[in-house]
């Protein structure tokens, strides 16, 4: 594998893993009982859909037929069924589907053989995340690879798989936890063989964050007034007073907009780059598209559409011609922090 980061890559071969050996996990009572929903960043969705297809895996939408989903889930062994996410009612519709298939391991009277994947280019609005088990892959995944390593172990080496499942799995709890440590464990001999013990601990630490951030993702009560605050605590730690007010910007600030936050009377703009640095204390506890998604269902980010977390911020640069680019748009009068001045008037003062 190749361009990507060690936890990223783990990431990666833990989830081919639960897809390839889907059937004898399911036989030893290790499924998750719900889709796999991996986040992707934006433009890396059909990148996305080929890394865990392996070129071979099928793929199903809102508009395959009935007899052809059946077909597609009995027949499909050793891969997983692929739904690249479409952001549409119909699209929602067809993940409250999935998510019943794989609760119930069934479709009318026809037993699934292969583990539905969701993948999406940011999380689907208005979905339950406890639904699903929800994996977020950062960057750009153009060039990665898989080296082999996520195969069927033969029949001969499956008492040596069996025999870590039941070292590793002795004192866990939790079935999600269970399902990844044991897709870890179907890797143990080819990586015994390679002598990567050292990778194989690798793998079994990211299994556990894995299934942490999973559960953490799920728990956003007040996340959005939390937000709010940290703003107003990053502003008095930095100093911040780098806000400007549309339409017009000098070029001094058109160079530099990931610096800076521009204002009109109803929406605040900020680059991508700068949300991340104000929301760096949560990035330890929720993934990024969380954090976005919460902050869009409490009205305080304002995306254009339900595509996108973004939205066009016009402006006539120095020259007076009519310009526009994409930002975070947030409400202004959603961003005060009880006791406080507005944001904007407080960034002003200094």
């Amino acid at each position: 594998m190749c361009n990507i980061s060690c936890d990223t890559e783990c990431t990666i071969l833990i989830l081919k893993s639960m897809g390839i050996n889907y059937p004898v996990l399911k036989a030893y009572g290790l499924e998750l009982a719900k889709p796999l929903l991996v986040i992707v960043d934006e433009g890396q969705l059909k990148t996305a859909v080929n890394i865990f297809s392996d070129g071979g895996a099928p793929q199903i939408s809102e508009y395959t037929r009935e007899k052809e989903r059946k077909k597609i889930f009995s027949e499909t062994n050793s891969k997983f069924v692929i739904y690249p996410y479409s952001s549409t009612k119909k699209g929602k519709d067809f993940l409250t589907f999935l998510s019943i298939v794989a609760k119930l391991g069934v479709m009318g009277e026809t037993q699934i053989n292969a583990m539905p994947l969701v993948i999406s280019e940011g999380i689907p609005l208005d979905i339950d995340l406890n639904d699903f088990f929800t994996v977020f892959i950062n960057g750009n995944l153009s060039g990665v690879y898989i080296d082999g390593m996520t195969v069927v172990p033969p029949d001969r080496e499956l008492a040596v798989v069996e025999n870590q499942i039941k070292l590793r799995l002795s004192d866990v709890f939790s079935q999600e936890k269970k399902v990844l440590l044991a897709a870890v464990c179907f890797l143990y001999p080819n990586m015994f063989s390679d002598n990567f013990q050292s990778g194989f601990e690798n793998l079994l630490d990211c299994a556990d964050r894995l299934t942490a951030r999973n559960e953490e993702n799920r728990d956003t009560n007040n996340l959005g007034e939390f937000f709010i605050q940290e703003l107003y605590r990053w502003q008095e730690r930095t100093g911040f007073c780098l806000i400007y007010a549309l339409p017009n910007l000098e070029m001094s600030i058109t160079e530099n907009l990931h610096q800076v936050m521009v204002y009109n009377d109803d929406f605040l703009f900020v680059k991508e780059e700068l949300f991340q640095e104000i929301a760096t204390p949560f990035l330890g506890i929720f993934s990024i598209g969380v954090l976005k998604r919460e902050l869009v269902k409490e009205g305080i980010l304002c995306p254009e559409n339900a595509q996108t977390y973004t939205a066009k911020m016009s402006y006539y640069n120095v020259a007076g011609e009519y310009r526009r680019e994409r930002m975070l748009r947030f409400k202004r009068s959603r961003l005060n922090c009880v006791g406080e001045l507005d944001f904007v008037d407080l960034c002003e003062e200094i």
